[in-house]
This record gives C-alpha cells, sequence and structure tokens, in this order.
C-alpha cells in the first residue's frame, strides 16, 4: 500500500484491518493512509474504486474466503474492482513456489495454494468476473476481478 502511495502521490487508500495489527503500522502519508479497524469477514466501512487482497485468500478455507469475497462484493461499486495478489498453484512449471508455500500452509493453516481455476470458481460464486490474470512463473501472482 505504500509503495503505491508513493509511486501516485494522487492516490489515497484505506488500510482496513484488525485493530491490533493497525497499532503496528507506521504511516508515512497520514494525509493520504487512513487506517481503519475492520475484519476481512464484514463489509468494509467505505465504498472504493479498487479493493487489493494481497496474500489474504490462501490463508483460508473455501468457505471462508467465500465469506470474505460476499462481505467485498457487498460493498463494491458496479464500477470497482477486486485485485487478488496471491501465489497460484502450477503443477506443470518446475519453478514453481507453490509446493514449498503448501507445505506451510498445510502446517500453520490447514490450506493450500490454489489454482487459477479453483480461485475462478470462488470468485464466481461471490458474484465476480475474472477480467485479467497476470501471472510470474515462481512467486505471487495478480488476479483482477470485476463485479458481475
Amino acid at each position: 500500500c505504500q509503495h503505491l502511495l508513493h509511486q501516485y502521490p494522487q492516490l489515497k487508500a484505506n488500510l482496513i484491518d484488525d485493530p491490533m495489527v493497525l497499532k503496528t503500522v507506521k504511516n508515512p502519508y497520514p494525509n493520504r493512509l487512513f487506517l481503519s479497524p475492520g475484519s476481512i469477514f464484514e463489509p468494509p466501512p467505505i465504498q472504493g474504486d479498487i479493493y487489493i487482497l494481497s496474500r489474504v485468500l490462501l490463508n483460508w478455507s473455501d468457505e471462508m474466503a467465500l465469506k470474505i469475497l460476499n462481505s467485498i462484493y457487498s460493498q463494491m461499486p458496479p464500477s470497482s474492482q477486486l485485485l487478488i495478489i496471491d501465489f497460484i498453484n502450477d503443477d506443470s512449471n518446475p519453478q514453481s513456489m507453490s509446493p514449498l508455500v503448501d507445505i506451510n500452509l498445510m502446517v500453520l493453516f490447514g490450506t493450500q495454494t490454489r489454482s487459477l481455476g479453483e480461485f475462478s470458481r470462488l470468485l464466481t460464486q461471490s458474484q465476480f468476473q475474472v477480467s485479467e490474470v497476470l501471472t510470474h512463473p515462481s512467486t505471487v501472482s495478480l488476479i483482477v476481478a470485476t463485479p458481475n
């Protein structure tokens, strides 16, 4: 978030997270970065043009991921976008970090990385449409989705 604010001086952002997490955030942009306490399972307290989930869904089961997506969808204006920055499981790619990430996720959260098809299914179930996917062979990828 802070990288985007640095690159785009006209940008304003609202970071929504658990109050305990927000207490640890160093905010060099107090007039442009607003810290709002909230739960990922509740609709965002304000509407925006872009919603970003960066490495969030990989920590949750499909059922909980759907709750997260549905809560965001319920607050999104029709012209807004959801950006999902996450690992995409691609077993056919020998450079993929997915197996290593999967081991950590299984131990820590009982989850694993999702394939693009699995992400698409979750997004469709929560009334989103995938409009673009930018993949990186060994790290996180970007899924752009819009409300249907």
